[in-house]
């Protein structure tokens, strides 16, 4: 089972967006005692990628994530750094980025 960490942002201009895929990582039945549930936290929802598709906000979400468009991520960022100047910018690297493929 492959689940979904979605971010909604507190910026309404701000669409909601897609921070992780996980491939179910536990034979718990509890989605709790995932590893995406431990990417989840304040304004993220874990969701399997058929509620997404259930959803417009969600189908827009899964189509960029899917074309590796990170704008709202990169949005979010930089709205963040302007209400927020004192939190320190997120260590996270984007794979591709890094030159992945």
């Amino acid at each position: 089972m492959r689940y979904y960490v979605v971010f909604k942002s507190e910026f309404d201009e701000i669409a909601p967006h897609i921070l992780a895929e996980v491939v179910r990582d536990s034979t718990e039945d509890d989605l709790h005692a995932t590893l995406a549930a431990a990417l989840a936290g304040e304004r993220r929802v874990i969701v399997t990628r058929k509620e997404l598709l259930d959803h417009p906000l969600g189908l827009n979400a899964l189509r960029a994530w899917d074309s590796e468009d990170d704008s709202a991520y990169d949005d979010e960022c930089a709205a963040q750094r302007v209400v927020r100047p004192e939190i320190r910018r997120r260590g996270l690297r984007l794979v591709k980025a890094l030159g992945a493929e």
